[in-house]
């Protein structure tokens, strides 16, 4: 089996606020998002719902046999979220519980010259993995997301 090779989408992220039960005064902004995992606690947690949004260019070195996975990991998925890789849905949770806090999703297929990653999350009192900096320009989202090539 042939290694994988990791590609991390740290950032830039953007974060759009749709609607905020804790921040009704960002509802409808665009802030700045950093995403990664902390064992920090969370003094300001945003609760509502948002849309991470980043985007790439497509990886180089792949040939016909490469296998492109998008990975997240500790982020899990709320009731009502979404996870959207170049307008396809990849993964939608309907039900009250979050699902496996590790997800990987061949996106071979998918990938285009220039990509994008949306993740629609809502957020509640049950599971929260976003806090808002004090001066309300940017997120801090709890997870990590990546590529790994194969």
């Amino acid at each position: 089996m042939k290694a994988r090779h990791r590609i991390r989408l740290a950032g830039p992220w953007e974060a759009e606020v749709l609607h905020s039960n804790s921040h009704q005064e960002l509802a409808g902004t665009h802030l700045k998002a950093a995403l990664g995992a902390t064992d920090e606690p969370l003094d300001n947690p945003f609760f509502g719902k948002l849309t991470l949004r980043r985007n790439f260019n497509i990886p180089s070195g792949l040939d016909e046999k490469s296998v492109v996975w998008l990975c997240l990991e500790g982020l899990g998925l709320p009731a009502q979220s979404e996870i959207i890789f170049n307008r396809r849905p990849l993964n939608r949770t309907d039900g009250g519980a979050a699902v496996a806090r590790h997800l990987e999703v061949a996106v071979t297929d998918d990938l285009e010259n220039f990509n994008r990653i949306e993740i629609v999350l809502m957020c509640c009192d049950a599971f929260n993995p976003i806090q808002i900096l004090p001066n309300a320009t940017s997120v801090i989202v709890q997870a990590t997301v990546w590529l790994e090539i194969e």
